[in-house]
C-alpha cells in the first residue's frame, strides 16, 4: 500500500488504534520510498548539506578548507589531539601535527580530525639539539648583565619625572627590562632611569639611576628603563646584587621550538656554525687549516665557521684566520700548528713571522701551536675594537731564536738584531676587547705570555686566565726570570687582568712603555691585576711608581684601631675584624698581615697575609735568598731570628706566610 492510502486512513479513520497504525505504516513507507526505491536522493541531500543552507555552500566550504591544507605547511605541533582540541576549541583553517602519533590534523567545521600520518618526521619542541642539525646553533646562556645595547632606542633619554622618552642626540634608551621588586641592582655607566609596574605604568624615576645602587627597587616595580650615552653603550651594565662587578656582554636564553627556528634566526640574532673538516690524509674537506680558511668567503657575526682540525703537523706560517672563523683541534697533544724558520733566516724574515696572527674575532681550542726562529707562535694584536676571543685547552711553545744567534757567531757573521721577545703568546689588546684563556699552558724562553694595551682607548679591555700555567724555560740565564710580561702603553683606561687558579715558575714583570699619548694618566699602572687561588709574584717596574695587586684570597679588609703605615705588620685585636700594630712579642698566630697602604685609625684598609711582596715595598733591600723575615720593634719587617712571617726567595720577592 502506498503512502497516499496511509494518509487516507489517518484522515478518515474512526478508531484510534487504526489511526496510530496508519501513522506508523506511513512513516515507514515514506522512509522506504526515500532511501531504497528512489536511490536515497532526497534524504542524502538533507544529510549532506548539514548546517549549511544549500549543498553548494557546503561544497564551497570544503573546497576552501582543502586548498588551505594543501597550500600550507603545518602551523604548529601539539602533544596529542586532545591538547589541540583544548588549545583551539573553535578551530581554524590551518593544519597541526600531533607528536604522539605523527598525524596531521584539520578542522572539519565542527571538530578536529586526523588526516593520517604526516609525510615529514615530527620533532617535539625542545628536542632540537646541535647534533640534529647540519649546522649547530648557539641560542645563548643567561648572563648577569640585563642591559642589551643592541635593543636600545637611539636619540632619546628617559624623562625621570614622567617615564616618557624625550629627544636627546647622542643618547639611547633601553627596552623595558624586567626586574624583581624590592631588590638591589647595580647600574653602571648609565644615566636617567624610571621604574614601571607590570602594565608598564610609570611608578617613579631618577635623574641618576646609579643612585639606586644601594636602594631596593620599588615594591610594585616590574620593569626599568634607563638612558645611556652612546659612547658608553659597550660598558653599560645592570646586574642584581649589592656589588658592581666586571663588565660582561649581555646574553639571554632563547626557547628553541621546531616551528620557530627560522624566526629566531632572523629576529634573535641566532648564530650558525658551519664545520669544515681538515685531515692531512685528504679524507676531509681540506688538508690544512690555512687552505680551509682561504676557502671561506661569507663568514659573518651570524654565520660563523669552525675549522675542525684532526691530528697531524701543519707547517704553514704567518697566516691570519678570517673574522668569525675558529680553529678547533680534536686532540691538543696531536694537533700541532708548527712554525719554524731555518737558522740562516735574516732579521727581516724573523721579526714579522709568527705561526698564526690573530686580529679578528677568533677562538682557539684543543691546539698545540709552536715556533722556532720566529716572532711568536701566536701574534694576537691589531685589528678593530670590541673583539671577543676565547682560548681553551691550548698549549703554546716558543723554542727560542738562539740557534740563529749561534749560527751567526759560529760563522763570523754580524750579530744583527734577532727578535728577543720570545713569548709563547704575544698579545696586544684594544678598546673594549674581551679575551679569556682557560686550561692553557704557555712555555717561553723570555716570557711565557705577554700583553700590552694600546693608546687612546674609549673603553677598558678585559683579560682573564682561568687555570692556566706559565712556564719560563730559561732559568739557566739569570737575566730572564719573568714568566709573564704586562706592559702599560697609555690606554687612558683601567684595563683589567684577572688570574684564577693560575701558577707560574717565574714572576710577573709589570712595566711601562713610554708613548707620546695625549691620554696618559697620573698612574702608569693602567692594568688592574686581580684574582684568587694563584701562586703569582709581581715585579713592578713602572718608572719608580709602586703598585701592589690585590688578590682576594691573599688579603683581609680590616679596621685599624690606630694609625698604621704602609709596610707595617698588624695583628688581630679583639676579633678578626680589628687590627693594631704587631709587636715582636705578639703571638705569631695573631698575625693578620702587612698593610698595603697607610690606614688611619677607625678606617678600613687592606692587609696582605700570604703571597708575595717586593723588598722595595718592605724596606728590605739587603735581604738575600733564604733570609727569614720577622717583625721589628717599629712593626716594620726586618731580617733576623725569631718567629718568621716571611722568607726571601730572590728576585726581590718576599713570600709572606
Amino acid at each position: 500500500m502506498g503512502i497516499d492510502n496511509h494518509l487516507k486512513v489517518i484522515k478518515e479513520g474512526v478508531f484510534g488504534r487504526d489511526v496510530r497504525q496508519a501513522i506508523h505504516d506511513g512513516i515507514k513507507q515514506a522512509y522506504t520510498d526515500a532511501t531504497i526505491e528512489r536511490g536515497n536522493t532526497d534524504m542524502e541531500v538533507a544529510k549532506a548539506r548539514g548546517s549549511f543552507e544549500t549543498l553548494g555552500n557546503r561544497f564551497e566550504d570544503i573546497t576552501e578548507r582543502i586548498q588551505s591544507i594543501t597550500n600550507g605547511a603545518p602551523k604548529g605541533t601539539f602533544g596529542s589531539l586532545s591538547e589541540l582540541q583544548q588549545s583551539k576549541p573553535d578551530g581554524d583553517t590551518n593544519i597541526y601535527l600531533t607528536t604522539d602519533n605523527g598525524h596531521w590534523n584539520y578542522y572539519n567545521g565542527s571538530a578536529w580530525v586526523s588526516g593520517g600520518t604526516y609525510q615529514a618526521t615530527v620533532i617535539k619542541d625542545g628536542e632540537i639539539t646541535d647534533r640534529m642539525l647540519k649546522n649547530s646553533y648557539a641560542y645563548g646562556t643567561p648572563g648577569k648583565n640585563k642591559f642589551n645595547k643592541f635593543s636600545v632606542t637611539d636619540g632619546y633619554y628617559v624623562d625621570p619625572s614622567t617615564g616618557n622618552l624625550l629627544s636627546a642626540a647622542g643618547n639611547s634608551v633601553s627596552e623595558f627590562i624586567e626586574v624583581e621588586s624590592n631588590q638591589i641592582y647595580q647600574y653602571t655607566n648609565l644615566g636617567t632611569g624610571a621604574f614601571y609596574d607590570k602594565d608598564k605604568t610609570f611608578i617613579k624615576g631618577t635623574p641618576n639611576i646609579a643612585g639606586w645602587n644601594l636602594t631596593p627597587t620599588p615594591q610594585t616595580a616590574f620593569y626599568v628603563r634607563v638612558s645611556c650615552q652612546n659612547t658608553k653603550l659597550g660598558i653599560a651594565q645592570i646586574e642584581k646584587g649589592s656589588v658592581a662587578t666586571e663588565y660582561e656582554p649581555y646574553t639571554q636564553i632563547f626557547e628553541l621550538k621546531s616551528t620557530e627556528l627560522a624566526d629566531l634566526s632572523g629576529t634573535k640574532g641566532l648564530i650558525s656554525y658551519t664545520e669544515i673538516i681538515v685531515k692531512k690524509d685528504g679524507s676531509g674537506d681540506f688538508v690544512s687549516p690555512k687552505l680551509a680558511n682561504d676557502s671561506i668567503t661569507d663568514a659573518s657575526y651570524n654565520k660563523r665557521y669552525n675549522i675542525i682540525i684532526h691530528p697531524g703537523e701543519y707547517t704553514e706560517i704567518n697566516w691570519t684566520p678570517k673574522d668569525f672563523v675558529n680553529l678547533i683541534g680534536t686532540d691538543r697533544d696531536k694537533v700541532i700548528l708548527k712554525g719554524e724558520l731555518p737558522q740562516t733566516a735574516t732579521d727581516v724574515e724573523i721579526t714579522p713571522a709568527s705561526t698564526i696572527n690573530l686580529i679578528y674575532n677568533n677562538d682557539l681550542e684543543n691546539l698545540t701551536i709552536t715556533c722556532r726562529n720566529m716572532r711568536y707562535p701566536v701574534h694576537d694584536d691589531g685589528g678593530g675594537t670590541d673583539k671577543i676571543r676565547n682560548v681553551k685547552n691550548c698549549k703554546f711553545i716558543h723554542y727560542g731564536n738562539q740557534a740563529v744567534r749561534d749560527y751567526r757567531k759560529n760563522n763570523n757573521l754580524p750579530a744583527g738584531d734577532v727578535w728577543a721577545s720570545e713569548n709563547a703568546y704575544g698579545s696586544g689588546v684594544n678598546s673594549g676587547d674581551v679575551v679569556k684563556y682557560k686550561d692553557c699552558v704557555f712555555v717561553g724562553t723570555v716570557n711565557a705570555w705577554g700583553t700590552h694595551n694600546n693608546e687612546h682607548y674609549e673603553k677598558p679591555a678585559y683579560i682573564e686566565h682561568d687555570n692556566c700555567e706559565f712556564i719560563l724555560d730559561a732559568y739557566d740565564n739569570p737575566e730572564f726570570h719573568n714568566s709573564i710580561g704586562i706592559a702599560s702603553m697609555g690606554s687612558g683606561n683601567k684595563d683589567k687582568i684577572v688570574f684564577k687558579g693560575c701558577r707560574a715558575n717565574g714572576t710577573i714583570k709589570y712595566f711601562y712603555i713610554g708613548t707620546d699619548t695625549i691620554r696618559r694618566q697620573d698612574s702608569k699602572a693602567e692594568f688592574e691585576i686581580s684574582g684568587y687561588n694563584n701562586d703569582l709574584a709581581v715585579e713592578v717596574q713602572l718608572d719608580g711608581e709602586r703598585y701592589i695587586p690585590v688578590f682576594k684570597d691573599e688579603c683581609h679588609n680590616v679596621v685599624a684601631l690606630e694609625n698604621i703605615l704602609k709596610g707595617q705588620a698588624v695583628c688581630f685585636d679583639k676579633d678578626k675584624k680589628h687590627v693594631r700594630k704587631m709587636l715582636p712579642t705578639d703571638n705569631k698566630a695573631l698575625f693578620a698581615g702587612i698593610a698595603l697602604n697607610d690606614i688611619s685609625a677607625q678606617s678600613h684598609g687592606d692587609v696582605k697575609f700570604k703571597g708575595y711582596l717586593e723588598k722595595e715595598d718592605l724596606n728590605l733591600s739587603q735581604a738575600n735568598f733564604g733570609d727569614n723575615v720577622v717583625v721589628g720593634h717599629d712593626s716594620l719587617l726586618m731580617i733576623g731570628a725569631g718567629e718568621a712571617v716571611g722568607i726571601c726567595l730572590g728576585y726581590n720577592q718576599i713570600k709572606i706566610f
